[in-house]
């Protein structure tokens, strides 16, 4: 009891470091079956902290000492609170994760200068697979002279049509960015793994299960070959983030499938771009 009460304290001021509120963040020594995680002293003196749905225990990990488990606990905390952060921004050119990452980074210097660079470290490693992907504006299109009703019809047609194949594009955007600015995180269990050998590129694809918003739900996400190949094993899991207002729409966590889908359509692009260009150039020398 007194190994708990210890914790409890040292829970407490830490939350208190922070400046967050502690019935924001209570620390639970039994399981609320809600998918919160609660924490078992064990008789080593070491603790182990278990998330459950339902009765059913869906994440536990064993810590050699309190100090240990407080670090699992607070990088949980601040990540939500980072989330939180982000959410109330308005969008802008820059990647959402900034903001979130860098409230993380805050909040946990608050507690101890290690326990950020230690965070730091960890998220370095998400950004190197995962790069900042800020979007600045792009040029302004140059204007065309008249070149005719049926030139413009053509070209009319030809930027319907491009614009139509690009929106498989703009609704990944779309989806990734709300998802890393106002998703909620939280731990998925792997069913699935799905590779489709392309054309062009390969493409992967985990499915997986998670609890949110009190019940079970299903998801899927496409995501690079690193991660994929990570979660190769029995019982995989993985970080995601799912849609508050729509639990059943998610993401993994860091996945920039947006961007890997521009990398393909702007090679596409430059192939069509590179076509009508040769074209034009033929078309002149015969009329030159």
């Amino acid at each position: 009891m007194d190994h708990a009460r210890a914790l409890s304290a040292r829970y407490d001021a830490m939350i208190a470091t922070m400046g967050l509120d502690p019935a924001d963040h209570p620390l639970r020594m039994v399981p609320d079956h809600h998918g919160g995680i609660h924490v078992v002293p064990l008789a080593d003196g070491g603790w182990l902290a278990q998330v459950t749905e339902r009765g059913q225990t869906l994440d536990q990990r064993t810590f050699a000492d309190s100090d240990a488990l407080l670090y699992h606990l607070a990088r949980s905390i601040v990540a939500r609170e980072g989330a939180q952060h982000q959410a109330g921004k308005p969008p802008g050119p820059h990647d959402p994760r900034r903001a979130d990452f860098a409230h993380r980074l805050h909040l946990m210097g608050r507690v101890s200068p290690e326990w950020r660079s230690r965070l730091a470290d960890e998220l370095a490693q998400v950004l190197s697979r995962h790069p900042y992907a800020d979007r600045a504006p792009g040029p302004a299109a140059p204007q065309q002279r008249g070149k005719g009703w049926l030139g413009l019809l053509v070209i009319a047609v030809l930027v319907v049509v491009w614009a139509a194949a690009h929106v498989p594009l703009g609704l990944a955007w779309q989806d990734q960015a709300r998802l890393t600015r106002a998703g909620l995180p939280a731990r998925a269990a792997v069913t699935n793994r799905h590779r489709t050998d392309g054309r062009f590129a390969d493409t992967y694809r985990l499915e997986f299960d998670y609890v949110a918003a009190g019940r079970s739900w299903s998801g899927s996400d496409e995501v690079d070959w690193h991660t994929w190949r990570a979660a190769d094993y029995d019982g995989a899991r993985v970080d995601i983030l799912y849609d508050t207002a729509n639990p059943g729409s998610a993401m993994v966590a860091g996945n920039d499938r947006a961007g890997r889908l521009t990398w393909i359509y702007a090679g596409i692009d430059g192939m069509l771009v590179f076509v009508i260009l040769r074209g034009l150039w033929r078309s002149r020398r015969r009329t030159g």
